[in-house]
């Protein structure tokens, strides 16, 4: 074979193996994003929204691997995160009835502003101290939960005239109602 068609077959030998190395570089590549690059950029994103506060996002988990574990991982977390505020936000719901049940909406809210001392001077005060007569004996012959109920019934009714007429309740002990 003559050297000018042996430089050509070296080069177009050449030529072809560019273009194969090429065309496997660009499948490697894809492949690689599509297994790993890609599925980490979702990934950041999700957990860049979740940071964010959006509790709901979750990733598709596509294989087993490395990626897919930390996928399953990340959705577990996102899954528990989301649990606990949403059990936290229950328990403030019933730590503020609570709080209400024991003192008037504006202490309340005062209280969780941090305000240190809470005091206010009023010019003019009626105060109402209610004691059930024969209490005593009523509850000696009652059951527990009949007297819970009872109790129930007759503060409901304080708490709605206290409202209706813009009292404040102070404090309910035992069978005795305070109201200012």
């Amino acid at each position: 074979m003559p050297l000018k068609a042996k430089i050509a077959s070296a080069r177009n030998h050449g030529l072809w193996t560019a273009v194969a190395v090429g065309a496997v570089g660009v499948l490697v590549a894809w492949a690689l994003s599509r297994s790993v690059t890609g599925p980490l950029q979702e990934l950041s994103g999700k957990v860049t929204r979740l940071g964010g506060g959006d509790l709901s996002q979750r990733v598709v988990v596509r294989s087993g691997d490395e990626v897919g574990i930390l996928g399953s991982a990340f959705n577990n977390m996102a899954a528990q995160l989301q649990t606990a505020l949403q059990d936290l936000e229950i328990e403030r719901e019933k730590s503020e009835q609570l709080l209400l049940n024991v003192l008037p909406r504006e202490i309340a809210d005062r209280l969780k502003e941090h305000q240190a001392i809470i005091a206010d001077a009023f010019s003019d005060v009626t105060v109402l101290f209610a004691n059930l007569v024969g209490f005593t004996e009523f509850v000696a012959s009652e059951s527990p939960r009949q007297v819970v109920g009872v109790l129930n019934e007759i503060f409901s009714a304080f708490d709605r005239l206290a409202e209706r007429h813009g009292l404040e309740k102070i404090k309910t002990i035992g069978d005795a109602y305070m109201v200012a």
